[in-house]
C-alpha cells in the first residue's frame, strides 16, 4: 500500500459515476436523494479511461480483503471480467489485508477490469443498501464537450432484483 497510496500522494478531485442510467438513477433518487431535493439531475458524459477509475468502495475491497473464494470468484469473473478474477485470486493467496488492498487498488485502475466491469450486467447489493452494475470515480473536470445529455427524470427509476449480494460473498 505504500506504492499504492503513497503518504505525500495529491488527492484527485473525482466525481462519482455508473456505468448505466439505472444506476445513476438509484444513486440520484434513493441512495444521495435528500427531501428537499424536487427531483434529480443526470449527466451523462464521456471519459477517457485513463480519467476513470473503478469505485470499490461499496463491494470490491470487502470481497478482496473477506471475499470467500469458492463464493465470489463466479461474480468477480462476471462482473470485472477474466484480468479481474485474476487480481483477485492473487490477493486470496494472500494472508496480509494490506496487499490485498494494494492488490484491489491496482485492478480499480486496470483498462481491461474498467472495460469489463462498464459492460458488466450484473446488478450488485452492496455495503450502506446500495444496488448498482457498475461504479466509477472520473477525475475531474468534466470538460463540457465531454458532456453528452442532462436531464430531470420525470419519475423514479427501479434498479433489478440484485443477482449477487455482498454479505453472501465474504466468509
Amino acid at each position: 500500500m505504500d506504492d499504492t497510496r503513497p503518504k505525500d500522494a495529491l488527492a484527485t478531485p473525482a466525481v462519482c459515476a455508473c456505468g448505466s442510467e439505472e444506476g445513476a438513477a438509484y444513486y440520484a433518487w434513493q441512495h444521495n436523494h435528500t427531501a428537499s431535493d424536487d427531483s434529480p439531475l443526470l449527466i451523462e458524459f464521456e471519459a477517457p479511461i485513463e480519467n476513470v477509475a473503478i469505485d470499490g468502495k461499496d463491494c470490491l475491497y470487502t470481497v478482496f480483503q473477506r471475499g470467500d473464494p469458492s463464493l465470489a470468484r463466479d461474480f468477480v469473473r462476471d462482473a470485472f471480467g477474466e484480468t479481474g478474477l485474476r487480481f483477485a485470486e492473487r490477493a486470496w493467496q494472500l494472508t496480509d489485508q494490506r496487499s490485498r488492498i494494494a492488490l484491489c487498488d491496482l485492478m480499480i485502475h486496470d483498462p481491461a477490469v474498467i472495460a469489463a466491469h462498464h459492460a458488466s450486467r450484473v446488478v450488485i447489493a452492496g455495503r450502506y443498501n446500495t444496488v448498482f452494475r457498475s461504479a466509477f470515480t472520473v477525475a475531474l473536470p468534466i470538460l463540457p464537450t465531454s458532456i453528452v445529455n442532462v436531464w430531470r427524470p420525470a419519475e423514479q427509476a427501479t434498479m433489478p432484483r440484485p443477482d449477487v449480494y455482498l454479505n453472501r460473498l465474504i466468509s
